[in-house]
């Protein structure tokens, strides 16, 4: 048995009332009450699923919210207390009151002042982290420079993906923003297209670039430019 599969057993509570089967929800209160998973700021489980835009979603004993990918229900409207997702301590200690509202759970960086970014640790392809950092009103990373790309990359932990591609016209690669990509580090021999093609950027630990399938799956950082 797996520990998932015997967490679910745990807290599922099972009554014969009528001939009917009744089960009941599973509330945490800190990421070490799910196993393997996360503790959502509604108090239900979530767990990675790269099939997800959030990259997560919550699981079978989450009441409403079972089976469905964190996000896709607002959880004020659901009925948790605005106040208490604001005094929350997952949210960033360094987010300022006038941090923009269409993006939630922003930081900033000291190297780069006048931007905010999210990391997304799971990892998903490259079309599946450039839609949820749309989603959310910021768009997938596009560093100006080395400096913005160094704070990315040590954000990031390693290797991410940048909101550069070459899909529209081979060669010619321009950002998520719809402009031409003007700063491209590349690393040695790169791009090189390889078979059966690469059409989308990767930011390596070494602070290069390089093209790979958009179908690999790396961790993402978002971006969210200040008013």
């Amino acid at each position: 048995m797996t520990r998932l599969a015997g967490l679910a057993l745990t807290f599922v509570s099972v009554a014969v009332v009528g001939g009917c089967l009744r089960t009941t929800s599973y509330h945490c209160s800190s990421n070490a009450d799910c196993s393997a998973g996360m503790c959502e700021l509604n108090e239900f489980c979530s767990f990675v699923d790269p099939n997800c835009p959030s990259g997560r979603r919550f699981g079978e004993l989450s009441a409403q919210f079972s089976n469905t990918c964190v996000g896709e229900l607002p959880l004020v409207d659901a009925g948790v207390d605005s106040a208490a997702i604001d005094a929350s301590p997952d949210a960033p200690p360094d987010a300022p009151p006038d941090a923009p509202p269409n993006c939630p759970g922003y930081i900033t960086l000291a190297a780069v002042p006048g931007h905010r970014y999210k990391l997304f640790s799971s990892a998903a392809s490259w079309q599946t982290r450039r839609d949820a950092c749309a989603i959310e009103g910021g768009y997938l990373v596009v560093p100006d420079d080395a400096t913005e790309l160094a704070a990315v990359v040590n954000l990031a932990g390693g290797s991410s993906w940048v909101g550069v591609t070459d899909a529209a016209v081979e060669g010619t690669f321009a950002t998520v923003l719809g402009a031409a990509a003007t700063f491209l580090p590349w690393a040695n021999n790169q791009p090189d297209d390889k078979p059966p093609g690469e059409d989308c950027v990767k930011a390596a630990s070494s602070n290069l670039y390089s093209d790979e399938r958009c179908s690999l799956s790396l961790r993402a950082v978002c971006e969210c430019d200040l008013p």
